[in-house]
């Protein structure tokens, strides 16, 4: 690359996919560091198999969504359960924006007639009426916004569709969860940027729910509107000894511990600036004295 000296590692692409995938960015080298506790309380939450609505609930950047990314590593890994993954996104507001992106994901379809054919392969796992099987699947594919043309459900009492639309989407999590062992995990990122049609559906299947143990896991930054039901898991900075932990293990084996004091001073026990600091150091390591002050200002740095 012109203007640098290093080799730049180089990639081919594969293929091209139209939905999001889970793994939006390159796992920290540093590894997962810090957070036994946090790790072994939600663990905990699982294994108690009472199910019910946890939100993480932290600063940008404090590991929220790494944390819950290592529980959910854990239970794929233990097996038996069905384990769906969605994000809210704050520039985009269309109906059931999160849950519709796990839907995608599960059933790959681009266009409305194999959307539909899909949930209703999928929901024959516990659904034994072929009618009940289509009038579910219409009634989640009209909550996500898009036209089925012809379906039976639109004639349903407006004053009915919220809670129909609720009892469908979870026939489908419980089909989910059949195919996969029993039992369901419900991931949804930045909660605080959730429409009402999904907070409504969270808490739906969080107070009743359509297979027994059902966990709903969001995270979410402080302010956001707590959904009812909830159980509130505040996460925090790391303690002074993760965070030079984590600082020696992000600047690598050639790192002194003294620059790993150094960078663990600097960055606090913030997760995402130590990792961003430490990326800095090692492009920039003359650059120590003039390091800039907070996230934004090293970002900046970095582009510059």
């Amino acid at each position: 690359v012109r203007g640098r000296e290093e080799k730049v590692e180089a990639f081919s692409l594969a293929e091209e996919v139209t939905e999001r995938t889970e793994i939006r960015r390159r796992a920290p080298a540093s590894g997962f560091v810090g957070r036994t506790e946090e790790l072994a309380l939600l663990r905990d939450a699982w294994n108690a198999e009472r199910g019910g609505f946890v939100v993480v609930e932290g600063e940008a950047g404090v590991g929220k969504t790494r944390l819950v990314a290592e529980f959910r590593a854990g239970v794929r890994r233990a097996g038996g359960a069905w384990v769906g993954v969605g994000r809210a996104v704050e520039e985009v507001r269309l109906p059931l924006a999160a849950p519709g992106e796990i839907l995608r994901g599960e059933t790959g379809a681009a266009d409305v007639d194999r959307f539909v054919a899909a949930l209703i392969s999928q929901l024959a796992v516990s659904e034994p009426s072929p009618t009940d099987r289509e009038n579910f699947a219409h009634l989640i594919a009209l909550s996500t916004g898009l036209s089925v043309p012809g379906a039976r459900v639109t004639a349903i009492e407006p004053a009915r569709i919220a809670a129909e639309t609720h009892h469908a989407w979870g026939r489908w999590i419980a089909a989910r969860a059949a195919a996969s062992g029993g039992r369901a995990l419900l991931c949804v990122e930045d909660l605080q940027w959730a429409d009402e049609a999904t907070l409504a559906l969270l808490e739906s299947l969080a107070a009743r729910p359509p297979v027994a143990g059902l966990l709903v896991l969001a995270t979410a930054r402080p302010g956001a509107r707590p959904p009812a039901g909830y159980r509130r898991f505040p996460l925090v900075e790391l303690p002074a000894a993760a965070a030079h932990q984590l600082a020696a293990a992000a600047l690598g084996p050639a790192a002194s511990p003294e620059q790993a004091a150094f960078l663990a001073e600097k960055a606090g026990g913030h997760p995402l600036y130590l990792e961003e600091l430490a990326r800095f150091l090692r492009e920039e390591p003359s650059a120590a004295a003039g390091i800039p002050g907070g996230l934004h200002g090293l970002r900046v740095a970095r582009v510059d």
